[in-house]
């Protein structure tokens, strides 16, 4: 420890202010070290996913977009690193009243290396995140710690080399800390040249100005009139590049931001902005003075258009795809069964799921509202079913409400979730599983489902929800010893298939495998109840396509078909489009009396008018022949319906009203009497 007693040029010993402002300048060069090792760090994680996914990125992306890239994240990186180093900043300027080096070296000792662990491990997470979710953290993150986080991290060990990467991690955080307790002996400001020069007063104050300048900048990301936001990111024209200009931690920020906004008061003005609960109960119901969610959802029946089917099944599988049932892409062997009943019913022109997850979209089935990101599983209002609910409703017509999943029920309260919403017989892989097949940390295959799921079915009407689970990670089966033909890039693709290595191949197999599943089970219980009736949609897309950059249309898309050869009989062929929230008043209108009163956010798809032409799901909006990405501000056509910009606008200002009036049941309740707003102070990302 330097001596306390040390002279100036003039052989005086240091007064007090002179040693307080010495020791100030010692530790806070330490504490800029630790700034800049971090940013580093960031820096360096970025630079690595921009390499890793470097096939994900446009063709058109040069180097100069790198570097833009590179230089947003930049000012990401020092903000984020700035907040980490406050801790070891407050210590040191505990200097400028005494001599607290000791306290700010052992605040150093303990706070660097806990920096240095979170940045690198959070920096590995987001990456094996990104790999699998194609963006950096969002609400899934968040998800993962709702019931599912150790599956999650037994999934990700066998789908990535996590092994490698947790050596290289531990390779990484100790040559970092080794690094820092070496630069932290530099001696690069505390030079006798500067203390010298800074002997006057006022100039020492000014210098510790700057430097609280300096922390108030980077803490803002720049110089600007607002700190750094995440909308700041779109720094050039590749929007897949763009998402990597945050660092992880400032994307996982905004991704807890933002799941408490929307749980919170300010939930209600993401949806409406400046309009009231009672205008989009007024634009949902298209009726003047609502005063509840159930009076806006009330609708009639115009009578049963088809024979009264045995049994309905609606079958969400995990993952489905629409762009593996076109014809272009027949040759992968994707949706080989599904495009059959399809080309034997009904089949969407373009449709999309409620969410962009498992829960989000099976939540939203089952209580037929609006997914508006609250984890409506676990809200309250849930703990009892909805008016919109489709298992009481279909119940109500004499149809008997059974939930079937593949995977454990302990996920995400799926058991006591369906029960709530209303369903009689509730059974998961703790119940179907069986000795003479696998089970991994999911559930059971699809196979041993469906095989259950036909035995259980009997003379009683029954409205069945299956949840399949195969092609989902860890993707395990040996798909091509149990079949599955493609094994190299087939031919015959629209376009060179830039994913098919023999892992894609695999784990696209597990698709053909539940698809398999699907057409078997099908066929079972038509032979036997030829009269029965089957829904069948996904969850949400796959994730995964031929090349690296899919269009909207594909990204958002998933399957819906209806078949039944001898219940739909009576409908004819027909073109439709919509989303989750529009199959129960499809059903209901299909086979309830006339004049039977339900409840549904959606409307009949076979049957739409002019007050029923959107729908929306997954974060877009359809419409007749357009699907309306808002967040990201991209429109295709799905149709030959020309684009309409007035549709467009009109079936967003729809779908924000909708989102609303569901966010309003689920967090406030039914009564819309209480709409005065609930004032919170959640912090903008």
């Amino acid at each position: 420890m330097p001596s306390t007693t040390l002279s100036t040029d003039n052989g005086e010993p240091e007064s007090p202010s002179d040693l307080r402002w010495r020791w100030t300048l010692g530790q806070i060069q330490r504490d800029l070290l630790l700034w800049v090792v971090l940013v580093t760090l960031m820096q360096l994680a970025r630079v690595g996913m921009m390499v890793t996914f470097s096939g994900q990125w446009s063709s058109d992306s040069g180097l100069t977009d790198y570097v833009l890239v590179a230089a947003r994240g930049f000012q990401y990186d020092v903000s984020i690193s700035m907040y980490l180093t406050l801790p070891c900043i407050l210590a040191s300027a505990a200097c400028l009243f005494g001599d607290a080096r000791i306290f700010a070296r052992v605040v150093r000792s303990i706070w660097a290396p806990v920096a240095v662990i979170f940045v690198v491990l959070l920096s590995v997470i987001d990456g094996v995140f990104f790999a699998e979710f194609h963006d950096q953290f969002n609400h899934f993150a968040l998800g993962a710690m709702q019931g599912y986080l150790g599956p999650v991290i037994e999934t990700a060990w066998a789908e990535y080399p996590l092994g490698w990467l947790s050596l290289g991690f531990i390779v990484v955080v100790a040559l970092c800390v080794l690094f820092l307790r070496w630069i932290f002996r530099w001696n690069w400001l505390c030079r006798p040249c500067l203390l010298h020069a800074t002997r006057w007063p006022p100039l020492r104050i000014g210098l510790m100005v700057c430097f609280v300048g300096l922390i108030v900048v980077a803490v803002r990301g720049g110089v600007g009139h607002r700190p750094i936001q995440l909308k700041d990111s779109s720094v050039i024209a590749d929007t897949e590049l763009n998402k990597i200009v945050p660092n992880a931690i400032f994307s996982l920020r905004c991704a807890v931001q933002q799941h408490w906004r929307l749980v919170s008061s300010e939930g209600l003005k993401t949806h409406l902005g400046t309009e009231s609960i009672h205008e989009a109960a007024t634009v949902v119901s298209g009726r003047d003075g609502v005063d509840s969610v159930d009076v806006a959802t009330l609708q009639s029946a115009s009578g049963a258009k088809i024979e009264r089917p045995s049994h309905i099944f609606l079958i969400i599988m995990e993952s489905a795809d629409t762009w593996a049932m076109q014809p272009e892409f027949r040759p992968l062997h994707l949706g080989d069964e599904l495009a059959a009943l399809a080309e034997g019913g009904r089949s969407a022109d373009f449709f999309v799921a409620s969410g962009n997850g498992s829960i989000e979209s099976v939540a939203s089935l089952l209580t037929g509202l609006p997914e508006v990101g609250v984890s409506t599983n676990f809200q309250p209002n849930s703990r009892s079913a909805y008016a919109t609910s489709i298992a009481p409703q279909m119940a109500a017509i004499g149809f008997e409400p059974r939930f079937f999943k593949g995977s454990f029920m302990v996920f995400q309260r799926y058991a006591d979730f369906a029960r709530e919403q209303g369903f009689c017989r509730i059974e998961g892989a703790e119940v179907i599983r069986r000795d003479d097949t696998p089970v991994n940390e999911w559930g059971v295959q699809d196979d041993v489902l469906f095989e259950h799921i036909a035995d259980s079915l009997g003379e009683v009407p029954s409205f069945n929800v299956v949840v399949t689970t195969t092609y989902h990670p860890p993707y395990d089966l040996d798909v091509h010893e149990l079949g599955y033909p493609v094994d190299a890039p087939p031919e015959g693709l629209p376009e060179p298939c830039e994913a098919c290595t023999p892992k894609w191949l695999k784990t696209v197999g597990h698709a053909w495998f539940a698809d398999r599943a699907l057409g078997d089970f099908v066929r079972s219980v038509e032979s036997k109840y030829p009269d029965a009736l089957f829904i069948v949609t996904g969850d949400h897309w796959s994730r995964r396509y031929p090349t690296h950059r899919p269009p909207l249309t594909a990204k958002c898309q998933s399957p819906c078909v209806w078949y039944g050869p001898q219940s739909m009989e009576a409908l004819g062929d027909g073109s439709f489009y919509g989303s989750h929230l529009d199959i129960a008043p499809t059903l209901i209108e299909m086979i309830a009396p006339e004049g039977h009163a339900y409840h549904s956010f959606g409307c009949d798809m076979f049957n739409r008018d002019a007050s029923s032409q959107f729908s929306a799901g997954a974060g877009v909006v359809v419409g007749p022949g357009f699907v309306h990405d808002p967040e990201r501000g991209v429109v295709e056509n799905w149709g030959s319906v020309p684009i309409d910009e007035a549709a467009i606008q009109q079936g967003t200002h729809w779908s924000r009203m909708s989102s609303g009036l569901g966010w309003w049941r689920i967090m406030r309740g039914n009564d819309l009497s209480d709409s005065a707003p609930r004032p919170v102070s959640v912090p903008q990302p």
